[in-house]
């Protein structure tokens, strides 16, 4: 990694932490219930930056994105928009 990138690293989730709790706390059951993979990729961002392991980040962070994907990509929560 590059120098200092694991300050960025830590400067980045506290707003990783705030976008799960927002999720998870959506009074939208379809939000709610589509947060999981998120929140999940988020605990792991976490525990590799925890670990200083850049190859477990990088996976993690694959997941983070593949779970964004999933829902914006995909039609949104619900499949709402595809109609």
């Amino acid at each position: 990694m590059i120098p200092d990138a694991w300050k960025i690293v830590d400067a980045t989730l506290p707003r990783f932490d705030e976008m799960s709790r927002a999720l998870l706390e959506s009074r939208d059951g379809d939000i709610k219930g589509s947060a999981d993979g998120y929140v999940d990729a988020v605990k792991e961002i976490v525990a590799a930056a925890k670990q200083r392991d850049a190859k477990a980040l990088r996976g993690a962070y694959q997941s983070l994105s593949d779970s964004c994907g999933d829902c914006h990509f995909k039609g949104g929560v619900g499949g709402e928009l595809d109609e």
